[in-house]
């Protein structure tokens, strides 16, 4: 099948590409602005084109132009400056989303499937908090706080009436707050980010110090996963109907648990968890696991990667990202 994956520069786009090379498939990339990082070796083994999912003409160009059959939609503006500025987050992540249904719509191309946000969902709460942390499902209300996630529910709900009235196809996942070396690089301190920098710091042999939230439950998901999650999303038989996914590792762990598993996979590591519930630097609630049932039973979604071998491979990913390899 031949494929375009949107945002094929970033950090989950590359994945999937690597992913559906592997599966055999052909793969056209598009992203805004065209470089080798994270592709790394692939970039010179598929055609990746400049073409920003703002520009419709673009985009009809790109499908037309090679045939394109489906679509894994991952180019997105993310980041802290997007919640400040929403008029740009709703330029590429609903005004870009719209672009590639449209173009979609004309191409003849069978089906999309979106990268969507957990964001979607209220913070942790009720029976979804402490202490039972029950995992949420996707009809739960949501009841998105940032402009991003305001966003991407948007494209869901557009995406559905592509798929009733205009012959497109649609699915979205919902990922939870995933770990992976390209994430960890950049050494973000927000409460998504807590995994990356105990795996990071592991690797350049220095302490992490949390000060609180050790018995806190949350929902890693390694970031091939999320590749993989997406891909099952618009391979996978029968039609969508615009229907969406929840896509998370399967086990929910304490911030404590994650720790040790970072001590089992690297065993120098020297982490110390303070305890409590809540482990982000804002003092804000954290979102609940995420019930992946759907996705296991409608698109065959299954994690590939355990806690402790996400861990072990992120920690090589990032070897190579930091030179040593």
């Amino acid at each position: 099948m031949r494929l375009m994956v949107t945002g094929a520069c970033g950090r989950i786009g590359s994945h999937a590409v690597r992913q559906l090379l592997q599966a055999g498939h052909e793969v056209v990339g598009t992203d805004s602005m065209i470089h080798a990082g994270n592709l790394r070796e692939l970039a010179k083994r598929i055609p990746v084109v400049a073409a920003d999912v703002q520009d419709l003409g673009a985009m009809l160009r790109v499908l037309t132009d090679h045939r394109v059959e489906r679509i894994v939609h991952l180019a997105a503006a993310i980041g802290d400056q997007f919640d400040t500025q929403p008029w740009g987050s709703y330029q590429v992540n609903l005004g870009g989303t719209l672009n590639v249904l449209e173009a979609a719509r004309h191409a003849g191309v069978e089906r999309v499937a979106m990268a969507s946000t957990h964001n979607v969902y209220p913070k942790a709460y009720g029976e979804h908090g402490h202490p039972t942390w029950k995992p949420i499902a996707e009809d739960h209300p949501p009841d998105p706080w940032r402009p991003y996630a305001v966003m991407k529910l948007a494209c869901e709900h557009m995406g559905r009436i592509y798929a009733a009235k205009y012959g497109v196809d649609f699915a979205a996942v919902r990922y939870a707050a995933y770990y992976g070396a390209e994430r960890a690089i950049r050494r973000g301190k927000k409460a998504p980010d807590v995994l990356n920098r105990m795996i990071l710091e592991a690797v350049e042999g220095t302490a992490t110090n949390i000060e609180r939230g050790g018995e806190q439950v949350f929902d890693p998901v390694y970031i091939k996963d999320c590749a993989h999650g997406v891909i099952r999303a618009a391979l996978s038989d029968g039609k969508r109907g615009g229907r969406v996914y929840n896509i998370g590792g399967g086990n929910p762990v304490t911030l404590n648990q994650a720790a040790a598993a970072v001590r089992r996979v690297l065993p120098a590591a020297r982490i110390e968890v303070g305890p409590g519930a809540d482990f982000s630097p804002e003092g804000e609630g954290y979102h609940p696991p995420l019930d992946i049932t759907r996705a296991r039973t409608e698109i065959g979604y299954e994690p590939q990667f355990t806690l402790d071998a996400g861990i072990a491979d992120c920690a090589r990913e990032l070897e190579v990202l930091l030179g040593r390899k």
